[in-house]
């Protein structure tokens, strides 16, 4: 005879592992929630807020490289990942690579004015392909 076990049966008080009751929708963080906060989040998890940033970031690197004869443009130069305030600045050749490891300082500076607490450092990468 198959007996319903406690978690089975429609009738019974269910309860979360470790015999502890459910949270209820406002303790689990389903409560009300203002437009802006959901708008937020909204942004953030499609990665909107990050395609603007890049592009934000790509321009304070080409300001701050001048409008000197090597400078590149944004063709050649792409803004790629910041993790842990590090971050990823992808060039088209070796030439631009050296060109920009020379600027490194006057860069930086330049992000860190115009995002300050987020760039740390910068790391230089040949793109492929």
């Amino acid at each position: 005879m198959n007996v319903p076990r406690n978690g089975d049966h429609p009738n019974t008080n269910k309860r979360a592992r470790g015999g502890q009751k459910p949270k209820s929708a406002a303790q689990a963080g389903g409560g009300v929630r203002s437009i802006g906060n959901l708008v937020g989040q909204l942004v953030a998890s499609r990665g909107y807020a990050s395609v603007m940033t890049d592009a934000a970031m790509l321009e304070s690197v080409l300001a701050a490289l001048g409008p000197s004869h090597s400078a590149p443009d944004a063709g050649t130069v792409r803004v790629g990942r910041l993790r842990a305030g590090v971050l990823q600045i992808h060039v088209g050749d070796s030439v631009m690579l050296q060109e920009l490891n020379f600027q490194k300082r006057s860069i930086l500076r330049r992000l860190q004015k115009d995002f300050p607490d987020q760039v740390h450092d910068l790391r230089f990468r040949i793109l492929v392909g």
